[in-house]
């Protein structure tokens, strides 16, 4: 009940209820699956909380399940509205090492926040290997 709850709240771009859904599911140790975590990173984006966003995706690896291309991209999107370039193009990294594939819209927000923070050589970095990629 809580994740069709859950979806229509992501349909309807309702963020911040999406947050207090999920961790209402969390809190109760209720199953979650990679869609809940997914619209819980998407609404962590959407708010700028990229520490809860990182925490979510700890939360999955311990439960075994395996954060996607989308849950990477939401949580890459929400380190680089905050700002944090450093922990976007780690998270970058991190995909690569667990063999999910990023896509340009990893990159795009690291990027953008290398930009935003004058960080040239980390941007460069992450656009060689970009280009590696594609």
């Amino acid at each position: 009940a809580f994740q069709s709850v859950i979806r229509t709240c992501v349909r309807c771009q309702q963020w911040r209820w999406v947050l207090l859904l999920v961790e209402q599911v969390l809190a109760d140790d209720m199953p979650a699956d990679i869609h809940l975590y997914t619209a819980a990173i998407q609404a962590c984006q959407q708010y700028g909380q990229w520490k809860l966003a990182l925490r979510l995706l700890d939360d999955m690896r311990a439960r075994n399940i395996p954060p996607t291309t989308k849950a990477y991209n939401a949580a890459i999107g929400a380190c680089g509205a905050a700002q944090q370039c450093l922990m976007a193009a780690e998270l970058l990294e991190d995909m690569h090492r667990k063999g999910v594939r990023p896509n340009r819209s990893s990159y795009r927000p690291a990027l953008y926040s290398c930009e935003l923070m004058g960080q040239w050589a980390l941007a460069h970095k992450l656009l060689k290997g970009m280009l590696r990629h594609f």
